[in-house]
């Protein structure tokens, strides 16, 4: 029989069964920024933990060290595509040379170069024997100069990693938070497995644990694809300003929902940052109906009233997101208190309001005025001829109280004038 089905080998087919159910979510995902490198690397450790599971299984030193040899196409590859993944799902519109990118595998292709050809130089493996143990069908790799290298660049890049994303758990909010710690906890278990497999006290002699641990790293991005919606939501970057900025800033996904919401943002709309991943129409209350109205161009912006105990005035502009392509990448949300301007523009309108209809009130005659010559009616607009009394009370603020002058008096009431002085007699 030249295939043993040992516990070894099932606890290393179950890691790598996980592994490829991960790498088809991740494949589903790969138009995500950092899904397509992340969907690469899981076919990586797919490839890894099965070739584990074959050589484990295997019976005979030299099917052994091929199944382990084929098993390093995974192993040397999975920290540079995880380096890579990661400064994607930190910075979504970073783009790396392709020289820089082909220099961080440079030294994993020597070692993948070296472990098949190891039977020369034993660099990798300078001593494999089967476990004497009856039964065991377990290979012992003693490691040479070149594995601990290897291992020493695969501890850098992976440490850069968790430094990048420890970074990132104290600036992000709640939900990115829970995004992080499942990738870091993901990148610990690995290592677990690799402490562990160098330990002279190893329990599990001959079994590669570290590719357990990537069973374990496995399950908890499972966990965080389905319950944290890890990969559908990538950080956007923040700057203090953001969070320091008076006016409401809230950043929405191309499927409209919660990237990113700064704290003048909740305290205007009355929300918590908690609502990073709901929906903007359910997250964002009375601002969540407008999104349609405002629409998508560039400037576009709406005033709204927002609710509450003493009603505020917000103004509401949008700017389109797009990628490094021109794609649509989603929605920037810029909300300004406007309420102090819009309570001195209404009171501006009420004093305007109130002017225009003084202005209505006072009258004044201007221009040629139709006068009869003879008796001194005025024509109107309509053609119609008007006393003069009439026409200019009609036509002005002046009221007409009657008297004689003494032209007049004279005329008609010669009796009362003094023909001495010709002044009117009292």
């Amino acid at each position: 029989m030249s295939f043993i089905l040992t516990p070894y080998a099932i606890a290393l087919f179950a890691a790598a069964l996980l592994s490829g159910i991960v790498a088809g979510l991740a494949w589903r995902r790969r138009s995500i920024p950092g899904g397509g490198l992340f969907t690469l690397m899981m076919c990586s450790v797919v490839i890894w933990t099965l070739m584990a599971a074959l050589e484990s299984g295997s019976v005979g030193l030299a099917k052994k060290l091929l199944f382990s040899q084929l098993g390093y196409i995974g192993t040397t590859t999975t920290a540079p595509l995880f380096f890579l993944f990661v400064l994607r799902y930190r910075n979504r519109e970073l783009r790396l040379r392709a020289s820089l990118s082909a220099l961080l595998f440079a030294l994993p292709m020597a070692t993948l170069a070296l472990a098949f050809t190891n039977p020369l130089h034993g660099l990798v493996w300078p001593r494999i024997v089967l476990d004497p143990r009856a039964g065991a069908n377990v290979a012992i790799y003693s490691h040479g100069v070149w594995y601990w290298v290897a291992l020493a660049y695969y501890l850098v890049l992976t440490s850069l990693a968790a430094f990048m994303l420890g970074r990132a758990v104290l600036r992000s909010a709640a939900l990115f938070v829970f995004q992080t710690v499942v990738l870091l906890a993901g990148l610990l278990a690995p290592w677990v497995g690799a402490l562990i497999y160098l330990l002279p006290v190893n329990p599990f002699p001959g079994l590669d644990l570290v590719s357990i641990g990537f069973a374990f790293t496995g399950v908890l991005l499972l966990i965080g694809m389905t319950r944290y919606r890890l990969f559908d939501l990538v950080p956007v970057a923040r700057d203090v300003l953001v969070e320091k900025m008076t006016d409401g800033l809230v950043v929405l996904d191309a499927a409209d929902r919660v990237l990113d919401v700064n704290p003048s943002a909740c305290a205007m709309l009355g929300i918590e940052s908690s609502v990073v991943g709901m929906p903007a129409a359910q997250a964002l209350g009375a601002l969540g109906g407008k999104l349609a109205e405002v629409g998508t161009s560039p400037g576009a912006h709406v005033e709204l009233e927002l609710p509450g105990a003493s009603p505020r005035h917000c103004d509401l502009r949008v700017s389109p997101l797009v990628d490094r392509r021109g794609n649509p990448a989603g929605r920037l949300l810029l909300i300004r208190d406007v309420t102090e301007r819009r309570k001195i523009e209404l009171e501006k309108e009420k004093l305007i309001g109130e002017l225009q209809e003084a202005i209505a009130d006072i009258r004044t005659l201007r221009g040629l005025l139709p006068i009869c010559a003879s008796c001194k009616k005025i024509r109107d607009d309509g053609g119609y001829w008007q006393n003069l009394e009439q026409y200019v009370t009609a036509h002005s603020e002046a009221q007409f109280s009657h008297s004689l002058c003494p032209d007049c008096i004279k005329k008609l009431y010669p009796e009362y004038v003094d023909p001495e002085t010709g002044n009117t007699r009292r």
